[in-house]
């Protein structure tokens, strides 16, 4: 008989699931479809030859096999882990050109990169905060080794390696100075082009045949966080970088809902820098950690 190998992939799906008590949750913890979940949970089953969950209409819990592969496998990724850890201590050294969005360097950043360089102090990085666009054709004319942006983009020469984070977009407003319902046109605080933000919400207001006026344009996060404080007109952002002073606009100003935006990392299809795969690998892993 043939012993199978079972995915390292198949087992932290699996561990997912058990951890969130639910294929929707572990579905949005893993960025896949619900169905995705499924699939990779009935083939470890398969590979296995026994079921792992025992389902019934309102609760999901574990079978006796479950229950053991559960702690067999965290040991197993656990293992892996560290496998990877000590052959990177190893390898990691040289530098690295990093470009990363205002929003997601402003939130996430600093954190991030404080321990990065405390697991890995043989690597030098270098850092530039800006516009997602402007970054990528930073990466196109090899500028940057890789670039943190909102997702979605496509380029010839780099390739959106994974997404890292989904977030709400929100017409964002002063606290104190907020508009009145009707104002028209209406003034808005908005990144100059190309940002992806400004087209989304200029596209939804041409569509809702809402006129409209720039008030206020910055490339600056905080510029930007600043004038829509002082009332100078709505501006559009992730609900992560509302401040306070701020607010949702609310459904009386009658504003076209926005959608959510993800923030990916890029990369280029022909990468120079063997350090890439760590740093992108290290931040899908610490960004997952962060919202559990």
């Amino acid at each position: 008989m043939i012993t199978p190998v079972l995915d390292l992939d198949l087992i932290r799906c699996f561990i997912e699931v058990a951890e969130s008590k639910g294929f929707t949750a572990a579905s949005r913890r893993l960025h896949l479809t619900q169905s995705a979940v499924s699939l990779k949970i009935q083939r470890l089953e398969s590979l296995i030859g026994s079921s792992v969950f025992q389902r019934t209409s309102r609760t999901l819990e574990l079978t006796p096999e479950g229950d053991l592969l559960l702690a067999y496998g965290r040991r197993l990724l656990a293992l892996n882990h560290e496998m990877l850890d000590r052959i990177s201590r190893v390898a990691d050294t040289g530098s690295l050109r990093l470009g990363v969005m205002q929003q997601f360097g402003q939130q996430f950043l600093p954190t991030l990169l404080s321990e990065f360089n405390r697991t890995h102090p043989d690597v030098e990085l270098s850092v530039e905060v800006g516009m997602t666009g402007e970054l990528l054709a930073g990466l196109e004319s090899d500028r940057f080794d890789l670039v943190v942006g909102a997702a979605g983009r496509s380029g010839s020469s780099f390739h959106e390696d994974r997404v890292l984070l989904r977030e709400k977009l929100a017409w964002v407003q002063s606290t104190q100075t907020a508009l009145k319902p009707g104002t028209t046109p209406l003034p808005l605080v908005l990144f100059p082009a190309p940002c992806g933000y400004r087209k989304t919400a200029l596209d939804l207001l041409e569509r809702a045949g809402r006129p409209w006026r720039i008030a206020y344009s910055s490339a600056s996060l905080p510029s930007i966080q600043a004038a829509i404080q002082a009332g100078l007109g709505i501006g559009v952002l992730a609900k992560s970088a509302i401040l306070p002073g701020m607010k949702a606009v609310g459904p009386k100003a009658d504003l076209p809902p926005m959608p959510d935006v993800s923030i990916a990392i890029y990369s280029r299809r022909s990468p120079s820098n063997a350090l890439t795969g760590t740093f992108a690998t290290f931040l899908a892993k610490s960004i997952n950690r962060m919202a559990k």
